[in-house]
């Protein structure tokens, strides 16, 4: 489960539980949808778990990570 905010300093996403590979890839689309209609640029993308995400789960938001500003 997730949730993407537009906030004043740019969007917060939230997020709960772990996430299968499925769900990564369908949080990866909406936040890049998200993203692209943000016409100013923003300098931060944290994650912050408790858990350990999966070598495949983390690789997707590594790369999420990696596209994040401008």
């Amino acid at each position: 489960m997730y949730k993407i905010e537009q906030t004043d300093y740019g969007f917060r996403v939230t997020s709960a539980g772990s996430f299968t590979v499925d769900e990564v890839e369908r949080l990866r689309v909406d936040l890049l949808g998200t993203l692209s209609t943000y016409n100013r640029p923003f300098h931060s993308f944290s994650i912050r778990a408790r858990w350990s995400p999966p070598p495949d789960v983390r690789d997707i938001f590594v790369q999420l990570h990696g596209r994040s500003g401008s």
